[in-house]
């Protein structure tokens, strides 16, 4: 309930940093990916979700800074 979608991907059979992970989590969200935001701790995951044009973060060890700069992006 503290979230609107999760995309498995065991479940779906591909995992991150494949683009179609993420494809399916904004096509089920109905979300074009200029309006979405990607947290991670992986690098090259969040390269990857900004290849699609969607913002990314990455979540260093104190996320707070993280979290800041998604209140900027959300404001």
């Amino acid at each position: 309930e503290l979230f609107d979608l999760v995309v498995d991907s065991c479940l779906e059979g591909i995992r991150k940093p494949d683009p179609e992970i993420y494809r399916r989590a904004l096509d089920r969200l109905g979300v074009e990916a200029s309006a979405a935001v990607f947290l991670d701790d992986f690098e090259q995951n969040v390269v990857a979700a900004r290849t699609l044009g969607m913002h990314g973060i990455v979540v260093g060890p104190d996320p707070s800074v993280a979290l800041a700069e998604l209140e900027t992006l959300i404001g």
